[in-house]
């Protein structure tokens, strides 16, 4: 049987069951408009796919902010900086990754694992699009070797990404290529790149990070990532709540976090060891003074 011949039988048995019997559904209002679907969207799903393709497992937690905060504060209102916490997570996340390399080992073939020295970190940001006036589009930079970088430089090339022009540039040729190809070739590219982490690295780096609410204070709140890295820290809501410091109870702002592994390769024993890591790396503010 055709596929065309299985799509007019559905489509018969659809108007039978809801167009013919559905007497309660004919004064719906179908009011609507259409528009074009973004085409940057189809390389979103393209993504969701290929993180389907992993056996990821995730693990939630919170992080005691307080004290970094309080920097950030005290540097916008002293020295007028608006400064990039994003930055500042990227610093702590990298030297974490550093100190357990596992967590950003890629499985090759059937029997080697690729240990990568340079942790290259692929985060979200949200730059100016020139067809879509006053609002920004997010968008993934890669911060190559994160591990060997100061605070400040993390700082620098983050802000530098956010005033990027889109539409220019290798990235932006390759996307427009790549968004034009028919589905079944870009998933195909896409198994290729699970195959080969030289090719991960080189597209997508070796460790994910994204936001989600990070800036919206005050609700706490967690996001499950679809991702096909082995390892995507996610960072989610910022809020204040009492917690016990000294023997005594203080209010706090912590920070949700998701942190989300390839089972395949990273074990849950490793993988909380880095999360104790990474949770004292963002308490205790490392790297924030590094020039």
């Amino acid at each position: 049987m055709a596929c065309g011949d299985i799509d007019r039988i559905i489509t018969f048995f659809t108007e039978e069951l809801f167009m013919k019997r559905g007497g309660d559904l004919e004064n719906v209002n179908m009011a609507h408009r259409l528009q074009s679907f973004p085409p940057v969207r189809l390389g979103v799903e393209d993504l969701m796919w290929a993180g389907a393709q992993k056996h990821i497992v995730h693990g939630l937690g919170e992080i005691d902010i307080s004290k970094v905060r309080a920097w950030f504060r005290d540097q916008k209102e002293k020295e007028g900086e608006n400064l990039s916490f994003t930055a500042y997570v990227i610093k702590c996340l990298a030297k974490a990754v550093e100190d357990y390399k596992f967590m950003h080992a890629y499985r090759m073939k059937k029997d080697k694992v690729v240990i990568f020295d340079d942790v290259d970190i692929n985060v979200i940001v949200e730059r100016d699009h020139p067809a879509i006036e006053g609002k920004k589009m997010p968008t993934t930079y890669i911060v190559r070797a994160a591990n060997t970088k100061s605070f400040r430089q993390i700082n620098d090339e983050i802000r530098n990404a956010q005033k990027a022009d889109l539409q220019k540039g290798p990235k932006a040729n390759r996307g427009n290529i790549y968004l034009k190809l028919p589905r079944f070739i870009r998933h195909a590219i896409w198994r290729r790149i699970l195959k080969d982490p030289f090719y991960h690295k080189k597209i997508a780096g070796t460790v994910g990070l994204t936001a989600i609410g990070m800036f919206e204070k005050g609700y706490a709140g967690f996001a499950i990532p679809i991702t096909p890295s082995t390892l995507t820290m996610t960072l989610g809501g910022i809020y204040e709540r009492p917690t016990v410091v000294n023997g005594k109870i203080e209010i706090r702002e912590v920070m949700c976090v998701t942190m989300s592994v390839d089972h395949d390769v990273v074990d849950g024993g490793p993988a909380t060891r880095f999360m104790v890591k990474f949770g004292e790396l963002m308490r205790d503010g490392f790297g924030l003074n590094e020039s």
